[in-house]
């Protein structure tokens, strides 16, 4: 257990140590752990996430999100989630929104390398009468990982398109995200995962750009 803290303290220390020298929009940092539990073809997974924008001087989100997977075949899995969110405005107001997933997943293996696709719909509203902040999207995202022989580390680059289905933006897609990170696996109970993210919107009036890092922490029962 003290060879993880110490783990874990040292890559918490490295991502809030090197902010990208950038001319950059924003850059943030998201930071997550969580537990999940296999059974049979099921999985269950709690997470909790932390979100710091604003060059990393703002904590303008923060969730706890339950999800569960059931692997239909070797090559499909489906699944569905809710996130229970408080998210910071413009006005620095905190807000509750809910957020309800559902998803499917293709994956193929080739030798060492695993590529996948998943289709991912998304519903986030705060259910205030009136408010009409509700944002729905379709969202696509390919990965390809590579499994190193002998190795704990499992590299990994992803690409996110989002198709927004309701308010003034929709029947457009208006936002992608690039990722490169790499899992690592302590042992068979601890994993972690570092990622660097780009996140830039189009096809609307004042696009914002993100530049993210990540820490992942994930314990199996």
């Amino acid at each position: 257990m003290k060879k993880i803290i110490i783990t874990f303290a040292g890559l918490v220390l490295f991502l809030f140590g090197t902010a990208p020298v950038v001319a950059a929009d924003n850059y943030g940092i998201w930071t997550s752990a969580g537990v999940r539990k296999d059974f049979h073809k099921w999985k269950f997974e709690l997470n909790e996430e932390f979100r710091f924008s604003d060059n990393v001087s703002t904590l303008g989100r923060y969730f706890t999100e339950l999800s569960a997977g059931y692997d239909v075949t070797d090559w499909l899995s489906m699944g569905a989630g809710y996130r229970f969110t408080k998210d910071r405005d413009k006005d620095n107001a905190w807000r509750t929104l809910h957020r309800f997933i559902v998803d499917a997943e293709v994956s193929h293996e080739i030798k060492s390398v695993e590529l996948s696709y998943r289709l991912r719909y998304t519903n986030e509203d705060d259910f205030i009468a009136g408010g009409n902040d509700d944002s729905s999207f379709l969202r696509q995202k390919g990965e390809v990982e590579y499994h190193i022989r002998d190795s704990r580390w499992d590299p990994y680059f992803s690409g996110e398109l989002y198709y927004q289905l309701h308010g003034k933006n929709s029947g457009e897609f208006n936002k992608f995200r690039y990722t490169l990170g790499t899992k690592f696996s302590l042992n068979k109970k601890n994993r972690f995962s570092l990622f660097f993210s780009l996140q830039q919107e189009f096809n609307v009036s004042k696009p914002d750009r993100d530049f993210i890092t990540g820490l992942s922490y994930t314990y199996r029962l």
